[in-house]
């Protein structure tokens, strides 16, 4: 595992993965809390506080130009913790915009994808022979449901993708040092660990066994195992903050 890089433009930091920094193909980013723009303050992807939406629009909009994307053309959804994706191009992406899901897929140029996360994981995914990229939302109900290894396949038997050319990239999100949960929840997954009697879910390793059961190569998969409770000054984490945490996003795009 190769450490994140840590950006900063106009103020605004957010971490790149060191693998899909060396596909000139793409652009990509994964969202902190942490920005100096005075005209930024909160700064907040949650796209559905209507109280802000104007702000929180123009918190996008800065954030996909300093990243060097297109602020003028992003899609994200409202997510509902479960597995269905939407295929995303240049005549239904404004369509799409708000839809239930918890994955978006593209091969169109110049369409920002992206989730949003506040304690779920982000992954991002990008076919960088056959130009197919996708972000994907994973909580522990959608990981469950194998959203992650459904895109995949999904990217390989209909969209012309190779197993042997898709990187992958997991962001910031709950570790399975502060991942506790209830017993019920614990016996759905693989990878828990049981400390005094408390049950701990690793959604990191959840997620990469999905990835390399679809024959991803190892060395394509670039996990940050950043815990987003555990750093509370660089994210933020809906079970740390509850009601008040705002929102990371995950966004990729071909150029």
């Amino acid at each position: 595992m190769e450490y994140p890089i840590l950006k900063n433009k106009d103020g605004i930091e957010f971490l790149c993965s060191p693998e899909f920094e060396k596909i000139d193909k793409i652009r990509h980013f994964f969202s902190t809390r942490i920005n100096s723009n005075d005209e930024m303050n909160n700064f907040s992807l949650n796209a559905f506080n209507e109280d802000e939406k104007e702000k929180i629009k123009t918190n996008y909009e800065k954030i996909l130009k300093s990243a060097e994307m297109n602020e003028n053309c992003f899609v994200y959804l409202k997510q509902v913790h479960g597995n269905k994706f939407y295929v995303v191009d240049d005549k239904n992406y404004k369509d799409i915009i708000g839809k239930e899901g918890d994955a978006l897929i593209t091969s169109s140029k110049n369409i920002a994808i992206g989730v949003l996360t506040a304690d779920c994981v982000p992954v991002l995914l990008c076919d960088y022979e056959n130009d197919v990229i996708a972000a994907v939302h994973a909580g522990w109900r959608g990981t469950h449901q194998n959203i992650t290894s459904i895109v995949i396949d999904y990217m390989i038997k209909e969209m012309g993708c190779s197993e042997k050319t898709i990187a992958a990239a997991i962001g910031p999100s709950i570790g399975p040092c502060c991942f506790e949960v209830s017993f019920d929840v614990a016996s759905k997954f693989t990878f828990v660990q049981e400390k005094n009697k408390k049950y701990y879910v690793d959604l990191w390793q959840e997620n990469i066994n999905q990835i390399l059961k679809c024959g991803i190569l190892k060395s394509n998969i670039d996990a940050f195992k950043l815990c987003t409770y555990c750093n509370g000054n660089m994210f933020f984490s809906y079970r740390r903050e509850c009601e008040t945490s705002g929102r990371l996003g995950a966004f990729i795009q071909l150029v």
